[in-house]
């Protein structure tokens, strides 16, 4: 008889054990979801040429990795060279090791022992720096962190910040402490 009373006092027990859990379960389903995101475009030795109306090409960008941020359109590259195309007889050559492009920014940021510098290789001039941006809207390349490196056949000059004019080939030099050296 004593065996009974446990098995009946264990049977109220959980009857009165899941009776409270069911009581206090919450009948609303949340669901607690967020949008995934959206992965990263990437292309490996890519080549992009942009072309104006007429078909001419205006600029070609080649780079090891080029990655598209779909949200936002912003543009990294990594081992950038980039040719503009100002005119048949006039065309720029940039490399660098990494490049950014901000949404539908006309501005390329390029970072990373970036060379500007004629395409023809007639002229030893060219100007480096640690980074440098470009204004393809404007055509203008300016200096976006200093000190910047210029280099004229034997000749260097180490300036500031410097904003150069495409069109016009007109240099605009500031200069703190000006160091010229015969190479």
């Amino acid at each position: 008889m004593n065996w009974r009373w446990i098995s009946i006092s264990a049977l109220l027990a959980a009857l009165v054990i899941g009776y409270g859990a069911l009581n206090r379960r919450d009948t609303t389903l949340q669901v607690i979801a967020e949008a995934p995101l959206r992965p990263a475009y990437y292309l490996r030795n890519a080549v992009i040429t942009e072309t104006s109306p007429d078909g001419t090409m205006e600029t070609q960008l080649a780079a090891a990795r080029i990655e598209l941020e779909p949200l936002s359109d912003e543009l990294t590259m990594s081992e950038v060279f980039l040719t503009y195309f100002q005119s048949p007889e006039q065309e720029w050559r940039l490399t660098a090791d990494r490049g950014y492009k901000p949404g539908t920014s006309p501005i390329f940021r390029l970072i990373g022992d970036v060379e500007l510098r004629p395409a023809k290789n007639d002229t030893d001039a060219s100007l480096r720096a640690e980074e440098l941006a470009i204004d393809t809207e404007k055509e203008v390349a300016f200096s976006t962190r200093s000190p910047v490196q210029i280099r004229f056949g034997n000749h260097s000059m180490e300036v500031q910040r410097f904003r150069f004019d495409l069109n016009e080939q007109k240099l605009h030099l500031e200069a703190g402490e000006g160091r010229y050296a015969q190479l």
